[in-house]
């Protein structure tokens, strides 16, 4: 957990990932943010080098988000599904990766009260004296008021990186959160393809705990 209000001169500016192993060399990440402060909470999120499905967004253009980013081709969806889907397919351009794999980074969105969409960001992968320019795609995540007093957001997600099948069937958000608070506590509930279920718990100062069928995985 890493906690920097003082960057932007708010009250909460606090980010946990909570990794767990579901076998010897493969994992998901739980990420929550939490941001208390201005009136506008835009979360971008950046992923690998790729093509990019999405699942459970209706998808409309959207206008750029402007402040000289390099970013472009907005689209936008004002009521996303409760856990969409983001999957990458992974470009391995490093060439890093045993042959024969199918890389996929997935993340399954679990915020709630927000706007989402995707977008285009500007990346140069050349060193001094290659130029290689690529225009990747990356979700994002946005809530805004225009009342008086400081917003308060907090985003959900779960990441998983896999080389064919991913070991997460389902997550679901099973607690009474809706996005508006930056002290919400953020609870899931995970389905495994090996049938197993995973019971997580993220609130606010990094406390965490993960259950397994009822076993607690981070024992005192």
């Amino acid at each position: 957990c890493v906690s920097a209000p003082g960057l932007i001169e708010g009250e909460i500016f606090e980010r946990t990932l909570v990794i767990v192993d579901t076998g010897e060399a493969d994992a998901y990440i739980v990420d929550v943010f939490r941001v208390q402060g201005g009136s506008d909470h835009t979360r971008f999120l950046l992923g690998p080098c790729g093509p990019l499905q999405t699942t459970g967004l209706d998808l409309a253009p959207a206008p750029d988000y402007g402040h000289d980013t390099l970013m472009r081709a907005f689209r936008a969806d004002t009521s996303p599904s409760p856990g969409w889907v983001a999957d990458w397919s992974v470009d391995d351009r490093a060439g890093l990766a045993p042959p024969g794999s199918e890389l996929h980074l997935r993340y399954t969105d679990l915020s709630r009260g927000v706007e989402a969409g995707i977008c285009e960001s500007w990346a140069c992968y050349g060193s001094y004296g290659d130029k290689d320019e690529v225009w990747l795609q990356r979700p994002w995540l946005r809530r805004a008021t225009a009342g008086s007093g400081p917003l308060a957001s907090t985003f959900a997600g779960v990441l998983e990186p896999c080389d064919g099948h991913p070991a997460v069937v389902s997550v679901r958000r099973v607690d009474e959160g809706d996005g508006t608070r930056a002290d919400e506590r953020v609870e899931l509930d995970i389905e495994l393809s090996c049938g197993s279920h995973d019971h997580v718990l993220v609130a606010i100062g990094g406390s965490v705990r993960v259950e397994r069928d009822g076993v607690d995985l981070m024992p005192s």
